[in-house]
């Protein structure tokens, strides 16, 4: 099965466990979805929604917040950028989109610039910065499991 089915079904499986999951753990989802994704050979990128008019990547994001003020983007939402058979593709727990132009179900506009997998799961992890109606503990446990299913299966 080609890889974007699969996120599909990775993506409707939190859902249908987390419904609100990209409001407060998209981080926690394209950090733990894009480190698998990763582990099996994929190019991934951490996206986010641009606000301002970004000019190049910036790898030395330390802070979400600083982000907003500093490059022009903000992390009202995040989600993943996978290369796919030569091209890249967009995708959240809700939505899947061909090109790097917008992602996620609003159809969110990606900022040039993005984080790796490995910042996200950085950010991720800290509290100060996300919903706290989103359940961490089940959220992930949500995840993990949609991942064991669909992508490791």
């Amino acid at each position: 099965m080609p890889i974007i089915k699969k996120l599909r079904k990775v993506g409707s499986s939190v859902v249908s466990e987390i419904p609100l999951i990209n409001h407060g753990g998209c981080c926690v989802y394209a950090a733990k979805v894009g480190k698998e994704l990763e582990k099996l050979g994929y190019d991934v990128r951490v996206v986010f929604r641009k606000t301002g008019n970004v000019k190049k990547n910036n790898p030395e994001i330390k802070c979400p917040l600083l982000a907003e003020e500093e490059i022009g983007v903000d992390f009202y939402h995040v989600g993943l950028a996978v290369k796919s058979g030569g091209k890249w593709y967009t995708h959240d727990a809700e939505a899947t989109h061909k090109g790097l132009k917008v992602f996620g179900e609003d159809r969110l506009p990606v900022a040039k610039t993005y984080l790796t997998v490995e910042q996200a799961e950085s950010f991720a992890s800290k509290t100060g910065f996300w919903n706290t109606l989103y359940p961490r503990v089940d959220g992930k446990k949500a995840i993990q499991r949609a991942i064991k299913q669909h992508l490791k299966g």
